[in-house]
């Protein structure tokens, strides 16, 4: 299990999932490994629900990850950390399979992630947990327009020469 600092793929994280009386918190590992060993960590949530690697898990298995950010390496190979607007906790949307491991959905990125990166988490209100790990249909619907707003820490910001 990891410190519940930085979180790498292989490493365990707390996850909720759905539970009778509401959202449970559990730990899996991120990331699926196929038969070829390959290590799958994102899913493109375009197509997930269409994909045979995820589909029954993605339509039957959902989760979400709680963080309270995610960082990008840009071009220059510069860390660039992504954390939600008003700071409040992100929620990214996940989907888990049998063995216990997850992967994180991604989407089209936003304003604040395009010049870093193409692809971003899908990240949750916090209104839709509920509906997002029980409601297959309302889950579908949420991929249509998945993103909080996010700000940008970039990697000029982060350090300094004077402390």
């Amino acid at each position: 299990m990891s410190s519940l600092g930085d979180i790498s793929p292989t490493n365990t994280a707390p996850a909720l999932v759905a539970g009778r009386d509401g959202p449970l918190v559990t730990f899996m590992a991120w990331g699926f490994t196929q038969l070829d060993k390959h290590l799958v960590i994102n899913a493109r949530s375009e197509t997930a629900w269409e994909k045979p690697l995820f589909r029954e898990d993605i339509a039957r298995r959902r989760c979400v990850l709680p963080a309270v950010w995610f960082y990008e390496w840009d071009q220059q190979k510069r860390r660039n950390t992504f954390y939600p607007d008003g700071g409040s906790i992100l929620l990214l949307a996940g989907f888990f399979n049998e063995a216990g491991r997850f992967v994180i959905l991604t989407t089209a990125a936003n304003t604040v992630m395009r010049p870093v990166h193409d692809r971003m988490p899908v990240c949750l209100a916090e209104k839709n947990i509920q509906d997002w790990l029980m409601d297959a249909a309302a889950s579908r619907q949420m991929l249509k327009n998945p993103c909080v707003s996010l700000r940008r820490k970039s990697p000029i910001q982060q350090g300094s020469l004077w402390g």
